[in-house]
Parts: structure tokens; sequence; C-alpha cells
């Protein structure tokens, strides 16, 4: 998150809170205000990361603290981060899995050798990966969305 003050008056700093569902809100961090008094004539720029979103579309705001107590809030922003992990299902697979994702991306099928087996690209939601001519045996699914690089063990069994 990215935001800036055109002036700031008795100004303490912003919780930043998170929702899932737009009704109830989380404290998941804060940021002090820059000034050692709480007041600036000046436009002031803050940033904050949340490091650790939840699945799906998250609600955001900022709770504007005053030194005296008094807090204003911000309008809400929301942000999709889509599934951050991937579900894998059935495993054990016989013929073919699904792997679901939130977000587009790529997949590798990667044997116990280390030699890759299977590529493909994956689109938002159920992906069929058919591994019938794969012997049975232990895979490493790599899968990439957007920067999240995961990898989960696959079992063949036939």
């Amino acid at each position: 998150m990215q935001w800036q003050t055109a002036t700031e008056s008795n100004n303490k700093g912003f919780a930043i809170q998170r929702s899932i569902d737009g009704q109830n809100w989380q404290t998941i961090g804060f940021v002090n205000s820059q000034t050692a008094n709480g007041n600036s004539a000046q436009p002031l720029n803050y940033q904050y990361t949340d490091n650790s979103p939840l699945n799906g579309i998250n609600y955001y705001r900022l709770q504007q603290q005053d030194l005296d107590g008094n807090v204003g809030y911000s309008g809400v922003v929301s942000v999709n981060f889509g599934v951050l992990e991937a579900l894998i299902r059935p495993n054990p697979a016989t013929t073919q899995f699904t792997v679901t994702v939130g977000a587009t991306g790529s997949y590798q099928l990667i044997n116990i050798g280390g030699s890759i087996v299977l590529t493909g690209s994956l689109k938002a939601g159920d992906n069929m990966v058919s591994v019938i001519n794969l012997a049975d045996g232990v895979y490493v699914l790599r899968v990439v969305t957007g920067n999240n690089v995961k990898t989960y063990k696959v079992l063949v069994r036939k």
C-alpha cells in the first residue's frame, strides 16, 4: 500500500486494517507519522506491505489515529490475491489430476531423477494434467503464478 498526506495535524500514525468480507476488520500493522510532533504543512509519503495476504479478495483501509485518541478512516480498497496455494487432487493420481490455482501461470512435473517430464500453462481455476503415460512414482509439481513459485509432491499410482 502507498498513500500520501497533503498536510498533517496532531497525527500519531496509521493502523493498517484488513478484512476478508469488508465488514470485520483486523489491524495488521501500524505506520508512525513521519513528523516528531504530528504536524506537517508538507505532503508526506507512506507505504506498508502485507506480507501474509489471505487467499481471495482482501479489503484494506487505513485508520488514521490522532495523538489525542481521535480516529478517522480512509476509503476501502480491494486486492484479489487468488489462491496463493495450489490445490492438487486427487493425490495419488491414477490417470490425471487437477491443479486449481487463482491466477494464470505454468507448471513443470519433475521425476525423482530431476528430469522435467511434463510442462504446461495454467489458467485461473481448474486445470487437468494427464499422467496416463507416466510410470508409477513420486513426482515434484512446480507451480508458478505471478511471482509465486510453489512445489508439491504428487504420487502417481496405477
